[in-house]
């Protein structure tokens, strides 16, 4: 009895314009991680779509809670990040 596979994500093929400089930049990225440039473009529609849309994230949860407790006068975070954490700490308990 033969076991059955998982079909195939479908995958759509796409043709994208890019600069020399973007080319070379894809191809630094994908040479460096060790992944296709396909997969790197995929990675980074995924980062970029989170980020655009808002999509729920735990660090970015974390960043933004943060900010959220960041005293008043305070630019961001790492203006003070000890005292940031302390509130953040202290409101939890």
């Amino acid at each position: 009895m033969t076991k059955r596979k998982k079909p195939a994500m479908i995958r759509e093929p796409m043709q994208v314009y890019i600069t020399n400089d973007e080319r070379q930049l894809l191809d630094q990225v994908a040479g460096a991680e060790g992944i296709s440039r396909a997969e790197v473009l995929r990675r980074g529609l995924r980062s970029y779509a989170a980020g655009a849309l808002g999509t729920r994230t735990p660090m970015l949860d974390l960043v933004r809670e943060l900010e959220a407790s960041t005293p008043r006068g305070r630019s961001s975070v790492a203006a003070d990040p000890d005292a940031a954490l302390d509130a953040l700490y202290l409101d939890r308990e």
